[in-house]
């Protein structure tokens, strides 16, 4: 048995860091109190599309973990393969890019086609925002549980500056492209985590 105490402080990295990775749901309130709900509509119908796709890399963390805390693991080559796949989903990925405008006036109506930019931010990010979960996953499960909510923290301000600033320089256009360079950024950092731990 172990204290309330100890089960604190054991717990708190966890509960920061995914605490901190939701400040990305807060794009579209941001959208549409900074830009305009024209937007924000917008903005909302291309997410609509990307969100789903999250919960692939959702289950993939959930199987990584116990895998990465295997004494007998590679948490350097699993984080090395795991990049490489989601890397590899860009072929997929860009394609899509240069439809968006389609893809949009196809499920929600010709009046949404104008979102085309904001999809295809959101697309170009899904893979990097999708990689994240297993490579924290890999970090957590080898006990650097302290790095990923230092990592997370720092992801979480840059998110949230990038998607005020992004909204007041260019829209929901602009909170895209913000969210997708704050994931591309974290990439690099949760590598090194990694392969320094």
């Amino acid at each position: 048995p172990a204290s309330t105490s100890t089960v604190l402080r054991q717990a708190w990295p966890f509960w920061m860091s995914s605490i901190l990775n939701q400040v990305r749901v807060l794009d579209t309130t941001v959208v549409g109190a900074i830009a305009s709900p024209l937007a924000a509509g917008l903005y909302s119908a291309a997410q609509k599309i990307v969100t789903p796709l999250l919960l692939i890399p959702a289950s993939l963390s959930q199987v990584i973990l116990p895998h990465a805390s295997r004494p007998s693991s590679d948490p350097k080559r699993l984080a090395v393969g795991t990049t490489g796949a989601f890397l590899a989903s860009y072929a997929l990925v860009a394609p899509l890019c240069f439809a968006s405008s389609e893809i949009l006036s196809l499920l929600f109506g010709p009046d949404y086609a104008e979102g085309g930019v904001i999809l295809t931010w959101m697309l170009l990010g899904l893979p990097m925002l999708a990689l994240a979960g297993p490579l924290v996953a890999i970090l957590q499960g080898i006990s650097a549980e302290n790095a990923v909510a230092i990592n997370s923290a720092i992801y979480a301000s840059a998110a949230a500056a990038g998607m005020v600033i992004g909204a007041v320089v260019a829209g929901g256009e602009g909170t895209a492209a913000a969210l997708a360079v704050a994931a591309a950024l974290r990439i690099p950092l949760l590598l090194v985590s990694i392969f320094r731990a």
